[in-house]
């Protein structure tokens, strides 16, 4: 099939499309060749597509000492079945199906409804939470897969296809048609590793572990999420990219679960106030905030406020970004990053170490209420108390940590400009370490007007640089 290219052009609320091949000049085509194209590819797919049928044993006890339920003779444990509806695709005929983690997690049995609506008992061949993947498997050797296209060949506005069990598993195999809103996207808040596919497709709950199908009926896409105020479709929904999907299902039928790169290092996006401060304008990256000991990243000798602008001579963008393409690569693979330190551009060889399975997220520090002022703090709306030994070990912090709790910020000020919150631990201002109260006041009052003022603060746990110019 001649892979083609579709806009869809709203006039009059009717949908004109043209087409376009790639090789060729571009040409009208009827509404009726559009249906075809799209029921050729619906048809296809439609007997790789199954409905995850999924049954969860609950127990619940008795509640209070001495009550029981009214109705119920039993004073002991009760059990209930939480049953749960999603989607899958055949991706090879030994039975192996694509779905989404959440469809499947927890489950005591698991079976899916061919298009045929045969059923049949599913088993667990791996699970990745991370990126909310799933493999499971049947035992059939004459089922239909299908082919995987590769999602980084998808273009915005291209044609897809969705395909799942929206609402009702009476609902099975339903096909919803739009487009690709968009690709990359990554702060949706769904999983650890997002790069997600938009689409205005219809998306409901129960179409998630389905498949998003292009033109030439790859899968390039598995539905996973929908952005929704009401809880139902609103145009806007994410699918996971066939890579990324197929790379997590590839490990886990091998490995039997999923082995991340990791360089060892705590990163931020370079915001033009903080670019500013660190005479970085113009430039593009990401920001080293901390370097984690015994890392990757020491090892290569990557340092902390060092700009990170490219990995393998592709452009680095976002901390999302890098995020993902350091978890996708092979851990022993040796990576050139190209830095900018100190307003020096330099190339560092790294080795990819992998992701340690114990990598927690840090508590966020409870600060304590009282308020005392000082003058150097009180020019950016800061009021602060120093760490005490009992405080640091209340925030989990090592004992040698130097800095400041920062216990208010004054609204509009400074400092709630630059993004400090209540909770903060002060580190260092303009590079320079916070020793304690009267160093930060020091540090403060000879800051002239204008100047940039660049701080260093830990928050939750980890470290993040935070920019904003004095009046």
């Amino acid at each position: 099939m001649i892979r083609v290219l579709v806009t869809v052009i709203l006039i009059g609320g009717l949908a004109t499309p043209v087409i376009a091949q790639e090789s060729a000049p571009s040409r009208s085509i009827g509404t009726q060749e559009l249906r075809h194209a799209l029921s050729d590819v619906a048809e296809k797919a439609l007997p790789s597509v199954v409905t995850v049928l999924s049954t969860k044993t609950l127990t619940m006890g008795r509640g209070r000492r001495g009550f029981r339920d009214f109705f119920s003779q039993s004073r002991g444990r009760r059990e209930f079945k939480q049953h749960g509806l999603g989607s899958g695709v055949i991706v090879s005929q030994s039975g192996l199906i694509l779905t989404n983690n959440h469809v499947i997690a927890e489950a005591d049995q698991l079976r899916v409804r061919l298009h045929s609506g045969e059923e049949l008992n599913a088993k667990v061949i791996g699970t990745d939470p991370r990126s909310d993947i799933a493999v499971i498997k049947v035992d059939r050797t004459d089922l239909t897969p299908a082919p995987i296209g590769n999602s980084d060949k998808l273009r915005i506005a291209e044609v897809v296809l969705c395909v799942g069990s929206p609402l009702s598993e009476e609902l099975g195999h339903t096909v919803t048609q739009g487009i690709v809103s968009a690709k990359g996207r990554n702060s949706v808040g769904v999983t650890d590793y997002e790069d997600f596919i938009q689409t205005d497709a219809a998306i409901n709950p129960g179409n998630s572990g389905g498949p998003m199908l292009n033109l030439d009926g790859e899968v390039v896409g598995i539905n996973t999420a929908i952005a929704s105020r009401t809880g139902g479709f609103q145009g806007v929904g994410f699918a996971v990219p066939s890579n990324m999907a197929k790379s997590v299902m590839e490990q886990l039928v091998s490995d039997g679960r999923v082995r991340r790169g990791w360089l060892g290092v705590v990163i931020q996006d370079l915001t033009p106030s903080v670019a500013e401060a660190m005479d970085l304008e113009g430039k593009q990256g990401v920001l080293v905030s901390e370097r984690m000991p015994r890392s990757p990243a020491e090892k290569a000798g990557i340092q902390q406020g060092d700009l990170l602008v490219q990995l393998d001579g592709s452009p680095l963008k976002s901390v999302q970004g890098l995020r993902n393409r350091v978890a996708q690569t092979s851990p022993g693979t040796q990576s050139s990053l190209k830095i900018i330190r100190d307003g020096s551009e330099m190339n560092i060889q790294v080795t990819i170490g992998e992701l340690p399975s114990d990598i927690k997220k840090g508590k966020r520090p409870t600060p304590t209420e009282t308020k005392p002022r000082l003058s150097g703090l009180d020019r950016i709306g800061v009021n602060a108390n120093k760490l005490t030994r009992d405080r640091k070990k209340a925030l989990n912090l090592n004992p040698k940590q130097k800095g400041i709790e920062v216990v208010h910020v004054e609204p509009d000020s400074i400092a709630y400009q630059a993004g400090i919150v209540k909770g903060d631990i002060l580190v260092e201002i303009n590079r320079k370490q916070v020793k304690n109260l009267k160093d930060a006041n020091d540090k403060l009052t000879r800051l002239k007007k204008g100047a940039s003022l660049l701080l260093k603060v830990k928050r939750g746990g980890g470290p993040l640089f935070l920019a904003v110019r004095m009046p």
